[in-house]
């Protein structure tokens, strides 16, 4: 591979250890503080074993490169196709105007790798959000600018009964690939909710402070999350595909001996139901050990999946 749309962040934080290791300034503390400031939490499971281990010849033991001079590549025609065709994804125009995408000049001639029409989902419900609808991308605009500057929003929301108003601080955008839609989670003075997308109506500056609340918006973050604790057996590629299967969770991953690794995925409890069903796909090679009522759910599944065979 050239090229990946997910851990291409290896090759960026790779580069900035590169320049690290060409001053003699590079360290292993340093590389663990730099790895955990540009990649993910599991990352340094891979990376440093290949660069100390000489896998990736890039740098030494000793941790010197024989790289003395960097310079900024140019995208491979690879990847200019590759944005070509998330530039064409309906949910891209969330993030820039679909006028903008359109006159990106690099773009213009590149040939996209498929388009959106040659993807087909088999297990996707198909009344997704509208993410060509103007006020929906304005709706989501101010609330990812709210979550960046941790600032309040005035929200209109249409629920079971009838168009309530609130004053709220969002601090997590999340999408459900099976539903395929976006739902925010907010803190407001009674505690804490989460919002489907589709049903706000508007989103504008509010006049909140933060202080007014009593938890902090840090301890917002973690609130409600469920927890799940997977054991796996490296085989065939394993800890990589699971890495890479739950790339959209918070997670953190830690290397049990040779073979064996231990991953704890932090996920909605809406999703539950989904994460169940994602983990067993991977069959034997995966083992859930924790908590108690998640291996309950996975042996209920397989109970139920076991009489349907006979």
């Amino acid at each position: 591979m050239l090229f990946s749309e997910i851990y291409s962040t290896y090759y960026k934080t790779v580069s900035i250890l590169l320049k690290l290791a060409a001053k003699g300034e590079l360290t292993e503390k340093r590389m663990r503080q730099e790895i955990k400031a540009h990649a993910y939490g599991e990352s340094a499971l891979t990376i440093i074993p290949a660069l100390t281990s000489e896998q990736w010849q890039l740098m030494n033991r000793e941790l010197q490169t024989p790289i003395v001079h960097q310079k900024e590549r140019p995208y491979t025609n690879l990847e200019l196709r590759f944005l070509k065709t998330i530039s064409q994804d309906p949910r891209m125009a969330l993030f820039e105007t679909e006028t903008r995408l359109s006159e990106l000049e690099e773009l213009r001639a590149v040939k996209p790798l498929f388009l959106p029409e040659d993807v087909v989902y088999f297990d996707q419900y198909l009344d997704g959000d509208p993410y060509r609808d103007h006020r929906y991308q304005e709706v989501f605009r101010r609330l990812l600018k709210s979550i960046h500057e941790g600032s309040a929003v005035d929200i209109l929301y249409e629920g079971p009964r009838g168009i309530k108003s609130y004053s709220c601080f969002p601090y997590r955008l999340e999408y459900s690939e099976k539903d395929d839609k976006f739902r925010v989670l907010v803190k407001w003075s009674k505690g804490t909710m989460t919002l489907n997308l589709a049903r706000i109506q508007e989103a504008a500056p509010g006049t909140e402070q933060a202080q007014t609340y009593k938890m902090s918006l840090s301890q917002a973050v973690s609130y409600g999350n469920s927890k799940c604790v997977l054991e796996l057996v490296d085989e065939r590629n394993a800890l990589e595909r699971v890495l890479l299967h739950f790339a959209h969770l918070e997670k953190t991953a830690e290397q049990l001996d040779g073979r064996h690794y231990r991953v704890t995925l932090l996920y909605d409890h809406n999703d539950e139901t989904e994460l169940v069903i994602r983990i067993l796909s991977f069959g034997p090679m995966v083992r859930v050990v924790e908590p108690e009522s998640f291996v309950n759910l996975i042996r209920e599944r397989l109970y139920a999946q076991r009489k349907l065979e006979q």
